[in-house]
């Protein structure tokens, strides 16, 4: 998965549904993101990163198919307390994420107005190793999300980054993709399993 990321001198696009990013002079504050989204000046599948706007490439149908089943099976399991959110924005400061799947404490009423703040736990599917994802990592742990979960479904594993500090994760757990991720919500521990997808990963 390849990204853009926009910047130079100002100008306005020329097609809005254009799939060149619009540059601009300095980076964006995530109010001038949405305005200029909402002007048209901004294309769809794009992320605000540290100010910049980010063009994110289409997802696979393996990526689709995992990011679902994480939210059906988390949704199952959580306590009422707590919400999944589905590849929307959380608000870090002068960036706001995607994430795959984001644990957030609250309702779904509590985020009418603006997005949440922080997760609990946070989901990203990640096919091929890129620019964006290395960066969203150093974004949550500067935030302070405890915990951030990697899946590889082409390598079959995934792992368990916590413990953030200076922009960085220092405890990674390596995981085989049939092993159980163990959260633990208000105090209480919850297994979630991941399957086993040896037969689906040639389809992505």
């Amino acid at each position: 998965m390849s990204t853009a990321i926009a910047r130079g001198k100002p100008r306005v696009s020329e097609s809005a549904h254009s799939s060149d990013l619009p540059a601009w002079a300095m980076p964006l504050s995530p109010e001038a993101y949405y305005r200029l989204g909402e002007l048209g000046l901004i294309p769809e599948k794009t992320q605000l990163i540290e100010g910049m706007v980010v063009h994110t490439m289409p997802k696979s149908p393996l990526h689709v198919f995992l990011v679902q089943f994480l939210k059906d099976t988390l949704t199952k399991i959580l306590p009422e307390s707590f919400i999944t959110r589905q590849e929307s924005p959380i608000h870090l400061g002068r960036s706001e994420p995607e994430p795959d799947i984001a644990i957030v404490k609250g309702s779904v009423n509590d985020f009418i107005a603006s997005h949440p703040t922080s997760a609990e736990i946070v989901f990203e599917v990640i096919v091929t190793t890129n620019e964006l994802d290395e960066k969203k990592k150093q974004i949550y742990a500067n935030s302070g999300i405890p915990i951030l979960v990697h899946l590889f479904p082409k390598e079959n594993r995934f792992e368990i980054l916590s413990e953030p500090a200076d922009g960085e994760y220092r405890m990674i757990q390596k995981r085989n993709w049939d092993e159980e991720v163990v959260v633990k919500l208000n105090n209480i521990s919850h297994k979630i399993g991941l399957p086993v997808l040896n037969e689906h990963l040639s389809s992505d």
